[in-house]
């Protein structure tokens, strides 16, 4: 069984993250030959553990994807690419999207109104033509309501690979703070969707919490300014984005996932794989996915040092929760043995046919 996988780049980001952990887990299945096309080159690239193709030309993609059994994209152009090749050929090659965020909040967030509800239909009525659709939780099932009532939508969770070395980077001698201090940190792309302002806006001048905050993004500026802004030039740090961040992530005293909408939440089983506490805001899907294993914020105004002071006492037990359940739930080999049940059914079709 051959399968091409359609990603925009390769560039280190959740989705690609998640294949590179996909490619990993069927590297030990004789049966799946994955192959990977990507659209443009990037800075910071996945080194994946499988033949990659950039694509040049569309005609030649077509010619090789006639070898190959499914199509399983991710993203809008990629889906847009397999959308087109069913159609062209008259509905024989099988294809398989995994949608990885609630599209028009994302869009919204990113681009504005008006670009989310037209891109976000447009994107949305490609859905249509997949032969399944694979979503990270119950939530999305019911975000994307109007897809549900048949057998296409399964629930296929993102994993993450575990056991990963990480170095204790000595974050209070690098940035020269008490021994009593309590340092939280995120890494994000920043845009409002990510809701690190909400962090900020919550911290005081004089008290012992500070803030490491990775990533780059839209927002990065205006977060700058409301630091500015509250005093806290001394108390929150930033930290271009960094392709291997979880030697911060494990130097956290807590990970913050303040998110105003998210689609799964992927940098919160890295930090717990990695025994670092995350306290996240109150969203339904990680109410769904992570119950028992973070903490919750509510809302936009709350007591920091409540909140941390809570997560504390609770965090041996939590951590405790979330190595059992990554291993039940979310690791590589769970999610791969989900999905070769999906191709095998795919093709059972495609040859019936």
């Amino acid at each position: 069984m051959k399968i091409a996988y359609i990603t925009p780049s390769l560039n280190k980001c959740g989705p690609n993250v998640v294949l590179s952990n996909t490619i990993d887990g069927f590297n030990n299945n004789n049966n799946i030959q994955c192959d990977i096309f990507y659209l443009k080159d990037t800075k910071d690239n996945i080194k994946f553990k499988a033949s990659t193709y950039k694509i040049t030309s569309l005609f030649e993609l077509y010619k090789q994807m006639k070898n190959h059994d499914i199509i399983h994209s991710n993203g809008f152009i990629p889906d847009f690419i397999a959308f087109l090749f069913k159609v062209i050929s008259f509905g024989r090659i099988k294809i398989i999207t995994t949608v990885h965020n609630n599209v028009y909040h994302d869009l919204y967030y990113s681009k504005g109104l008006l670009f989310s509800v037209f891109f976000g239909s447009l994107w949305c009525l490609l859905f249509v033509f997949f032969d399944k659709r694979t979503f990270l939780s119950k939530c999305a099932l019911k975000y994307y309501k109007f897809l549900n009532g048949n057998k296409k939508n399964i629930v296929v969770s993102n994993s993450i690979e575990q056991n990963k070395k990480v170095i204790d980077l000595k974050l209070r001698d690098k940035y020269n703070l008490p021994d009593d201090s309590i340092l939280i940190g995120s890494c994000a792309n920043i845009t409002k969707r990510k809701g690190l302002d909400i962090i900020i806006s919550n911290m005081k001048p004089y008290d012992n919490i500070y803030y490491i905050i990775i990533g780059d993004g839209i927002e990065k500026n205006n977060l700058i300014n409301i630091v500015q802004d509250n005093n806290l030039k001394n108390k929150v740090f930033f930290v271009n984005f960094e392709p291997e961040p979880l030697d911060y992530i494990c130097s956290f005293d807590f990970f913050m996932m303040p998110s105003r909408n998210e689609g799964f939440g992927l940098t919160i089983l890295e930090s717990l794989s990695v025994s670092t506490p995350v306290i996240c805001s109150n969203l339904d899907v990680f109410q769904e996915l992570y119950q028992g294993m973070v903490s919750f914020i509510d809302g936009d105004k709350f007591d920091l040092s409540l909140v941390l002071h809570t997560a504390m006492i609770s965090k041996e037990v939590q951590l405790r929760c979330s190595s059992k359940r990554i291993k039940e739930e979310y690791s590589v080999d769970v999610m791969c043995n989900k999905l070769d049940r999906i191709y095998k059914s795919m093709i059972f079709i495609k040859y019936r046919d």
